[in-house]
């Protein structure tokens, strides 16, 4: 690949990371702010988080103007006989892909805001088995950190590390087919495969 290309690919990658980054953070802090006094478990926290996502996606999809309306605009008005087939397909593949997306990344970030909301009695298990944080254990040993603060930290900040960068790559992965040259549509293009191949 050229250097150009090389750039474009990774320049891609990290816009995307950004904006992994700055939506799961608007998801996270909706999550940390409308719940907290309804959480009695883990999963209480990973069902709002999932909840949050489908609203998210749904609000995203409807507000872009590329997609849903754009959708209408491109395959209904545009052309000179309405592509019923293509509208109906790119709705229903972003209403499925991004919502999956959004849900998978979010119910991550939920399950690990779970682990640091309900760190006590994650910790007090764990010492039962005779198991203990590292990170946290350490922060204990050598900084007379608490465990439980430094616990709730490095699991929220797990939880959202890798929410962003599911996020962020799913949206890489969709739009390298653009990116590339030639603008391969299977794996079997993209790795220069004969057209028989099951790719």
């Amino acid at each position: 690949q050229s250097p150009s290309v090389q750039n474009t690919l990774l320049s891609t990658l990290l816009a995307f990371l950004l904006v992994g980054l700055i939506e799961e953070g608007s998801k996270f802090w909706v999550l940390r702010r409308s719940g907290m006094e309804f959480f009695h478990c883990i999963n209480d926290v990973v069902e709002l988080g999932i909840i949050v996502a489908i609203g998210f996606a749904f609000a995203e999809n409807i507000i872009n103007p590329t997609y849903f309306v754009g959708f209408v605009r491109e395959f209904l008005l545009t052309p000179s006989a309405a592509d019923w087939g293509s509208f109906v397909g790119n709705v229903v593949g972003r209403s499925i892909l991004t919502t999956m997306v959004h849900i998978v990344s979010t119910g991550v970030l939920g399950y690990f805001l779970g682990l640091a909301i309900f760190a006590e009695p994650m910790l007090e298990e764990a010492r039962r088995k005779g198991k203990t944080s590292l990170l946290a254990g350490m922060a204990w040993t050598f900084l007379r950190l608490p465990e439980k603060a430094v616990f709730r930290r490095q699991m929220i900040l797990t939880g959202f590390s890798i929410a962003v960068v599911l996020h962020g790559l799913f949206n890489f992965m969709v739009s390298l087919p653009d990116l590339l040259p030639g603008h391969p549509g299977t794996l079997g293009e993209l790795f220069g495969l004969s057209g028989d191949s099951f790719l």
